[in-house]
């Protein structure tokens, strides 16, 4: 048996570049509504600021509710729902400042313990 060989054919073929890819309006609103069930409700991050007893200078902390809240149950005062505890160094000094927060289950301040530096705001990021 004899194979019989296909003769090699090569031909390059130039295509039209696409055209801009382009949302129509009704894809837009549909995208719009789908990042609705996707976003979280509530902000997930607090910023708290401190004053430095050295330097006196003004530090913004950002509080990460997913990783910095520390879920803490007392039956001897149940509006304790939370406790933050955050350790602070200044960009002017290296003065380390402790913070501790207490808060309220809907994240209003209980009270706050702090070393060498004073409590300034805490606020909603």
């Amino acid at each position: 048996m004899v194979e019989h060989e296909l003769p090699k054919l090569v031909a390059w073929v130039r295509f039209p570049s696409p055209a801009p890819f382009r949302l129509g309006k009704r894809m837009k609103a549909i995208l719009k509504t789908i990042k609705k069930f996707f976003k979280p409700e509530y902000k997930k991050a607090f910023l708290v600021t401190i004053k430095c007893h050295d330097c006196e200078e003004e530090v913004s902390v950002r509080i990460n509710r997913s990783a910095d809240f520390q879920l803490d149950y007392n039956p001897k005062n149940p509006k304790h729902f939370y406790t933050i505890k955050k350790e602070i160094i200044g960009k002017n000094c290296y003065n380390l400042m402790q913070l501790e927060i207490a808060l309220t289950k809907n994240t209003k301040v209980l009270y706050t313990n702090t070393k060498s530096c004073d409590f300034v705001k805490f606020d909603k990021e």
